[in-house]
């Protein structure tokens, strides 16, 4: 298994052996699947039995398994998934526009202030609107303890999730070393951290709904769910066992996929756009063209905008999130054309493979928004991005439209009003930055340094006048 951006080495692998490529590791059955078609048929078609995950010693020692995102296939599976599902359908989402709108306008506000900080604010936007959202909490958009804890907690389910990290995994007798070993502290340290995740927020908004300062968000309405009675205490789990544990795992896990993903597209959109001056000078016209000077784009413009729509799928496309996507294991023994598969086999995607395929994008290193347009319009004829990079059968992304919402609304914020541009060195002269991705699990380009500025004097006032307002609104 290639360890440094293995979807690079497995693509060359398939190259050599076929599509499908078979291997053992640490004594498990590997199918990669390197075909979009093949995705497709298996983790689609046979989604009743390629819908489970791996279970590994390292997610065991860290606590990971109440997360639903870990859990195998099953009826406590299907509760917690549908318990998500209704608060992120096309419509619900809807609920949630107004507080992206806020976070986006702070975010314009912050890169006005402070533009080479942009990583910053966007993992402290993202954050902060998920908090409100999920939990009804105000975050601050900079040092909130909150937000801190469950980026820290969001540790071990990176390193568990990359393959060959712990050493336990490949030996799991390691398992029960004594707790004084190096190894055992360190589980020790990321359990903790796992821990708080979960029970920061959700205390913090006990506590506000207990003082009768919590106006809606998910958690309060999922935990009221399973009560049967309207004065049942929903806080208190000995009344409510089955809504802390659902509640608890559905929002830790809502809050832990969409912060580290959206920061890395947007991450992503930044560097795009600073490589590639005609790409945002395109998008710099259509808004213009839609928006005017007056105001900035809303989710309403989407269908108006269709090369700024491009541009989010491009980037999707370009520089995958999860490049290998999170691991199916199979249920039972079954066929797939040619192939035995043994229960119990894990299943990787390669989906940076299937984005960077040239017989589908032509140039596929290159940043090209035009490739999804024809006339004008999208191109149905031509592979969607969002039918790949948020997950397959019956283990999709149940957020998908969440986060297609927020990154869309906030690259076409940034596009209306900043122009991006390489970043310099001491001499003034731009820095030529290579479009590379690091190596884990979420994947986000090494280095995305580049110049942020208002395009005009009546941008940046446009953007203390937004900012302003939102403030004055609540």
């Amino acid at each position: 298994m290639p360890m440094v951006r293995p979807w690079e080495g497995l693509r060359e692998l398939c190259h050599k052996y076929g599509d499908i490529l078979g291997m053992t590791i640490m004594g498990s059955p590997v199918v990669v699947l390197n075909s979009a078609n093949d995705i497709s048929q298996y983790l689609d078609g046979h989604s009743a039995t390629t819908s489970s995950r791996p279970r590994s010693a390292s997610q065991e020692l860290l606590d990971l398994t109440g997360l639903f995102a870990f859990m195998p296939y099953g009826p406590e599976w299907r509760l917690h998934r549908r318990t998500m599902w209704q608060y992120f359908t096309p419509t619900a989402v809807t609920k949630y526009i107004p507080a992206i709108q806020t976070s986006s306008r702070i975010t314009l506000h912050k890169l006005l202030e402070a533009p080479d900080r942009f990583e910053e604010h966007f993992q402290d936007s993202v954050g902060a609107t998920l908090m409100k959202v999920v939990y009804g909490l105000d975050a601050k958009y900079e040092n909130d303890e909150s937000l801190m804890t469950i980026d820290k907690g969001l540790e071990s389910g990176r390193e568990s999730l990359v393959p060959g990290r712990f050493l336990v995994d490949v030996i799991p007798i390691l398992r029960f070393l004594p707790p004084f070993f190096p190894s055992q502290k360190r589980f020790s340290r990321l359990r903790e951290q796992t821990a708080r995740m979960y029970d920061m927020p959700y205390s913090l908004h006990k506590a506000a709904a207990m003082r009768g300062d919590m106006g809606d968000c998910i958690l309060s309405d999922m935990l009221s769910q399973f009560t049967s009675k309207p004065d049942d205490n929903i806080y208190d789990p000995t009344v409510n066992p089955v809504g802390d544990r659902v509640a608890r795992g559905v929002t830790a896990v809502t809050f832990a996929a969409g912060s580290d993903t959206t920061c890395a597209v947007l991450k992503t959109f930044v560097l795009a756009m600073s490589l590639n001056p005609d790409v945002l000078k395109r998008a710099h016209a259509e808004t213009d063209a839609v928006v005017g000077p007056t105001r900035l784009p809303d989710l309403e413009d989407r269908d108006a905008l269709p090369y700024v729509y491009a541009m989010y799928l491009e980037t999707l496309r370009w520089m995958q999130v999860v490049p290998l996507g999170l691991a199916h294991n199979t249920t039972e023994d079954e066929q797939f054309g040619d192939y035995f598969v043994p229960a119990g086999t894990m299943i990787l995607a390669n989906i940076w493979a299937c984005m960077h395929d040239p017989n589908t994008y032509h140039e596929p290193a290159s940043f090209a928004p035009e490739r999804f347009l024809r006339d004008g319009k999208l191109d149905p004829e031509v592979r969607n991005p969002n039918d790949f990079v948020f997950g397959f059968g019956r283990r999709i992304c149940p957020g998908r439209h969440y986060a297609e919402s927020d990154i869309f609304l906030t690259m076409a914020h940034i596009i209306h009003v900043f122009d991006i541009r390489p970043p310099v060195d001491e001499d003034g002269r731009e820095v030529a930055i290579e479009p590379r991705m690091v190596n884990g699990f979420v994947s986000w380009p090494e280095d995305c340094r580049c110049r942020i500025t208002p395009r005009t004097p009546h941008a940046a006032t446009l953007i203390v006048d937004e900012f302003a307002q939102r403030l004055n609104q609540g």
